[in-house]
């Protein structure tokens, strides 16, 4: 994750600002960046970054030399970035997965570039030639997006509310903050002052409707049991016998071949388990190492043995380290280290490293490959620890007594310092800057 901060039109001087931008540093924890935004009056962009992905030539925020007007900060992933530019036959001249925007706006406007995306993301993207602005969210809001906008046009984006909060501004300390709705994108006039103005707000798509992007990515297709390819054989729209309020006369789910008349119960079992490993799968796009959150249950268990199967299978050098949180002697902890199959810790105490990581890992799960060091893939979130330690923080009491640590069995108390092994419709514009 990477904390994403804008303004434009700032009735303030911009070296006032910054240090607001300041207070979401903790997303970013390997390089920032401010840059002004040149021909127009006080606007700049912030840019925390977690290199995830590309970690050379990645930072933000992003330009192109074939679009010299297009400014891209973002923060997520988008899934399918190698689809769509093998589709389209994108020449990238970075390796980062967000350079698809620029060339998706570039080749069909805003309008056709937020339905293609799959994946989890915020951007702000700016067109300078055509004096726009536009902000956009993935469907399920799974990366975070909040925005101030004034009646003046002062415009002022970010990650986190807290970047905007401590902004310089005659409207403080009543600046109006709101959260950017999941699944929309919003279109924004920009001046020559740098004030904006916003022109529409655009749901780009319905969670019970299949994605645009499915019809270039053939991963999305599904077994519709006699016939081949499409959305569950009809997708999904007709519907078998059910209660009132959408639920069987018991109050329950009917069963899948009845809410899907065109499947059998052995086809919608096999979309299940191909969905839920590719979902798992598309997720290990990433330059760092990777980690698993385990809470002790059914889902991230099956997602630890899933993604445990697909490193085996990419021949990661590397263990595959696991990670939970839990109360002293909670079952869920218990669990968690079933799961990993590390064993109980050693019992020794020590002190957090920094200011105390909020997730430590409870062990790892066997190795994936051999002979290398295990370390965490830190871009599912800022929480995750460079040491091998499990918190286990006891029961409430008054007063509350000291978090205590203890070492995972066999996990490891250092950060590897090498490089891992990477697990790897035409459209017409009708302006274009």
């Amino acid at each position: 994750m990477c904390g994403i901060w804008a303004l434009f039109g700032s009735d303030e001087g911009l070296s006032a600002q910054y240090l607001s931008a300041m207070s979401v540093a903790h997303r970013g924890p390997d390089a920032f960046r401010f840059e002004n935004v040149h021909g127009f009056t006080n606007c700049c962009f912030g840019f925390h970054r977690l290199a995830v992905v590309d970690p050379v030539s990645g930072m933000q925020p992003l330009r192109l030399q074939k679009f010299p007007s297009l400014w891209l900060c973002y923060n997520g992933e988008i899934y399918n970035h190698r689809q769509l530019q093998k589709h389209f036959g994108f020449e990238y001249q970075t390796q980062v997965d967000g350079e698809i925007l620029l060339h998706l706006y570039n080749k069909g406007g805003i309008e056709q570039t937020a339905p293609m995306l799959d994946g989890v993301f915020a951007f702000i993207l700016l067109d300078t030639a055509n004096r726009k602005v536009f902000l956009g969210r993935d469907t399920f809001g799974v990366r975070p997006l909040f925005k101030a906008l004034t009646d003046e046009g002062f415009l002022a984006v970010c990650s986190e509310a807290k970047g905007l909060v401590n902004l310089k501004h005659p409207a403080a300390p009543q600046l109006q903050i709101t959260p950017f709705p999941p699944g929309h994108y919003e279109v924004l006039d920009l001046k020559t002052n740098g004030k904006v103005v916003s022109v529409e707000l655009v749901k780009f798509h319905q969670c019970r409707d299949p994605p645009l992007h499915a019809l270039y990515d053939p991963l999305e297709k599904l077994s519709s049991g006699s016939s081949r390819g499409g959305w569950g054989g009809g997708g999904g729209a007709e519907r078998g016998p059910m209660g009132a309020g959408g639920r069987g006369a018991l109050g329950t789910l009917p069963s899948p071949h009845l809410l899907f008349p065109g499947l059998d119960l052995e086809t919608v079992k096999g979309n299940i388990r191909l969905l839920f490993d590719r979902a798992v799968r598309k997720r290990l796009m990433t330059d760092r190492r990777i980690g698993c959150l385990l809470s002790g249950g059914l889902d991230s268990s099956l997602v630890a043995a899933t993604l445990l199967k697909q490193l085996k299978e990419a021949e990661v050098s590397y263990p595959l380290q696991t990670f939970a949180i839990g109360m002293e002697d909670s079952p869920d902890l218990l669990a968690a280290r079933k799961v990993s199959g590390a064993g109980q810790g050693e019992g020794q105490h020590g002190a957090p490293r920094g200011g105390g990581p909020s997730l430590p890992p409870a062990g790892r799960v066997p190795p994936a490959g051999r002979g290398a060091e295990s370390a965490p893939f830190w871009g599912g979130g800022p929480s995750l620890p460079p040491a091998g330690l499990s918190c286990a923080l006891p029961a409430p009491r008054i007063p509350a007594p000291p978090c205590r640590w203890r070492p995972t069995l066999g996990a490891s108390t250092t950060r590897s310092s090498s490089a891992p092994r990477r697990v790897s419709r035409p459209w017409t514009r009708s302006s274009s800057p």
